[in-house]
């Protein structure tokens, strides 16, 4: 494929088919992504129609396909430099001696004999690039001509022009003017354009390869006590290596010997090294600083978060923007645009007697000025970079959709434990009513045993670390967003929030001191009752991330109003609202009013909505953007539009900076596209000849064309510069 009309021909092709629901085709890989019913349609069919639509295909991986690599690089170079040559041999024939009286064998000075030899040279530039003229005619007879039809078109309107008058001028004189130089130049200016774009773009796509390039090829794995150094990918699940001071993690993994300081900065964006200890995990690619290292293999393979943040990255790249819309409309009646204006053009000129090679000059110069590559790379060579670009800071941008929404929010709902705070509580007091503590965190850790929720955790570590037995419960029921009712023989206990004991009837009042006198710290109670008598309230505190201040700072001067959406009670949730600036607070939700309250803010705000992703998962789910934090290796678990991989605040205010980046570049490279074409056709069709005598010639043409889409790629090339 080369031009936005080519993949919006694609499109149309595989959505035609019985059996597709959905189809982008991403013109900087050549790739497309298709979701379509397996039971209808098969990835071997659609790859058939696309190569009987004229763009031979090979299945990657089910419903992704790529373009048959025809312009493997050595043999785009080899044509290239071939056709260079004879274009510099022409040049110098038609224009060196025939015009300038250069030094040259005196055969060439008959002026017959001198175009022979030029029409014979232009014919073996156009046999080398032959591609051109096959694909494109060939396009025009499918009903989707596309840019190599232009480039036919104009290349092949000169040749055959030039050759006819060339006929007819036999015996004749004066010497007619001929198009030979053009009908060469043309294709080898393309060709230099094409090679010079796809450096461009192979730097564009690059951020993929680096990540790739992150993870080392070799590991050393200890087994029965001896070292033995293996390449990364003999190794298996359960295997137990060893990773030296300075060295690589090879895949994802737990500690199981040593401490260290890892530099996790590759995958989180998080420049300070993170110290790991025994049962910590170990990403992939990353660097261990300091202290050697036992680990033990967990994932490998395209399990890694490596491999996961690869796909994700890559398959980002096959997204479009709402903002490409437009251009894809365009795109799709483009070319037939070009060529009805080119033959517009020659009619007029005729009509107004400006005389036959006049007329074709201008239309053959509409014809190669014009560029629909610009408009099909304006957005996903800057989606490609930008998401890449994240990437590397430890964001993961899934969509080209969720990108853009991300620069407009006006609204950011954050969730409290986990995204504000550490989500590590622990336990930091306990009342008692009757009963001794260990009593107290018996009956609590063995109905929080059966839940995820990260205060139960905080109950669970205190119990541990006191050395308590859970006591078991033979029947237990979970209350949503509130607790945990148990039965132990006679006893039944209930181990939740005030909401949940206020619904058992259970009188709170007598820990009523202790509840005013934790209030100052934010913490958070939870209540433990025995039938209908309370029996005790345990403490559990969050801390407050060390940049949560400084990052909802940020989002503040980004012109976004940060608010807090959280099931904890009013007091913790002001507490920790106002110690990071925030004002506007909803306490005490459970994830049904969570929901809601998302739901609420979408309909008059563009709302980008944070939370681990997992308890949130109903009101990430109706937020303009969802967004998980704090992921970690679990990449690939989340069902978020937008996952930083590292736990810091910041990373949400450099997201909303790389969107909007992202965003300008590609109105930048849009605007530019449009006001190319807009300029130059009219000038190329001669627009400027009846005032001041200015005629474009199809080269140079061509080489506007070939320098509009090669602006586009460096545009997009600065977003690797960003500061984030």
């Amino acid at each position: 494929m080369m031009c936005a009309a080519c993949s919006a021909a694609v499109e149309r092709c595989v959505g035609k088919l019985h059996g597709t629901e959905s189809v982008s085709v991403n013109l900087l890989s050549g790739e497309m992504s298709v979701c379509h019913n397996e039971k209808i349609l098969s990835a071997e069919d659609i790859a058939a129609a696309v190569t009987d639509a004229g763009y031979p295909t090979t299945v990657i991986v089910n419903t992704v396909i790529s373009e048959s690599d025809d312009n493997d690089s050595r043999k785009i170079l080899l044509r290239l430099t071939v056709s260079a040559v004879l274009t510099a041999v022409l040049m110098y024939i038609s224009m060196g001696i025939g015009m300038w009286h250069f030094p040259g064998p005196s055969i060439l000075r008959d002026r017959i004999i001198r175009d022979i030899v030029c029409a014979v040279v232009a014919f073996s530039v156009m046999l080398i690039n032959h591609r051109y003229y096959i694909k494109g005619i060939s396009a025009i007879f499918r009903g989707s001509p596309n840019m190599e039809t232009l480039i036919a078109l104009g290349s092949g309107v000169s040749f055959v022009y030039s050759t006819v008058l060339l006929i007819l001028s036999f015996g004749s004189d004066p010497a007619p003017m001929l198009y030979y130089d053009s009908a060469a130049m043309i294709p080898t200016l393309i060709n230099i354009g094409k090679t010079l774009e796809s450096k461009a773009k192979h730097r564009a796509a690059g951020a993929v390869r680096l990540l790739g390039d992150l993870a080392p090829k070799e590991a050393i794995l200890i087994r029965d006590g001896v070292q033995t150094r293996i390449r990364a990918d003999e190794i298996n699940v359960g295997d137990e290596l060893l990773i030296l001071p300075g060295a690589a993690i090879p895949v994802d993994g737990i500690v199981i010997g040593g401490t260290g300081a890892v530099d996790e900065s590759a995958m989180t964006g998080e420049s300070v090294p993170v110290t790991k200890n025994i049962g910590d995990t170990l990403i992939g690619a990353t660097i261990n600083t300091t202290g050697a290292l036992r680990m033990r293999a967990e994932k490998i393979g395209d399990d890694t978060t490596l491999s996961q943040i690869i796909r994700l990255v890559d398959n980002a790249g096959s997204t479009k923007a709402p903002i490409a819309s437009l251009a894809d409309k365009i795109s799709g009646i483009f070319v037939p645009t070009v060529i009805s204006l080119s033959v517009i053009t020659l009619a007029i000129w005729l009509i107004a007697g400006a005389g036959i090679s006049h007329a074709v000059n201008c239309a053959v110069s509409v014809l190669v000025i014009s560029c629909p590559c610009a408009l099909g790379l304006a957005t996903p060579v800057a989606i490609t970079v930008g998401m890449g670009r994240g990437a590397s800071a430890g964001i993961l941008i899934k969509s080209g959709k969720a990108l853009e929404i991300l620069g407009k929010a006006d609204v950011l709902l954050l969730d409290k434990t986990g995204t504000l705070t550490e989500g590590k509580p622990s336990v930091c007091g306990i009342f008692t009513i009757g009963i001794d503590e260990n009593e107290l965190l018996s009956v609590a850790s063995g109905l929080e045993s059966l839940s995820e929720h990260p205060l139960s955790r905080a109950v669970i570590a205190e119990a541990e670390s006191r050395g308590i037995v859970p006591m078991s419960f033979d029947k237990s029921d979970a209350v949503i967003g509130k607790g945990i009712v148990g039965t132990h023989e006679d006893m039944t206990a209930i181990c939740g929030n005030a909401t949940l004991i206020g619904e058992y009837g259970i009188d709170m009042d007598p820990a009523g001191e202790a509840l005013l006198s934790h209030k100052a710290d934010a913490s958070t109670p939870i209540f433990v009752a025995d039938g209908g008598k309370l029996i005790g309230v345990i403490f559990a505190s969050d801390r407050l991330k060390s940049d949560a201040a400084s990052a909802m700072e940020q989002i503040i001067s980004c012109g976004i109003e940060p608010v807090m959406l959280t099931g904890d009670r009013a007091e913790v949730a002001e507490a920790v609202a106002a110690s990071v600036g925030i004002t506007n607070v909803r306490a005490s939700l459970l994830p049904s009013a969570k929901e809601a309250a998302v739901r609420e803010f979408s309909e008059k705000a563009v709302t980008v909505m944070v939370g681990d992703g997992i308890n949130d998962a109903p009101a990430l789910a109706c937020a303009g953007v969802s967004c998980a934090i704090g992921a970690g290796a679990d990449v690939a678990k989340e069902t978020a539009d937008i996952v930083l991989v590292g736990s810091s605040l910041s990373g949400i205010g450099t997201a909303v900076k790389l969107s909007r980046a992202v965003i300008k570049n590609i109105k930048e490279n849009l605007f530019w596209a449009f006001f190319y074409n807009a300029l130059g056709i009219p000038i190329a069709a001669g627009a400027l000849y009846p005032s001041f005598g200015l005629l474009l010639s199809p080269m140079i043409g061509a080489a506007a064309m070939c320098c509009s889409s090669l602006f586009v790629v460096l545009n997009a090339l600065r977003l690797r510069k960003i500061k984030l």
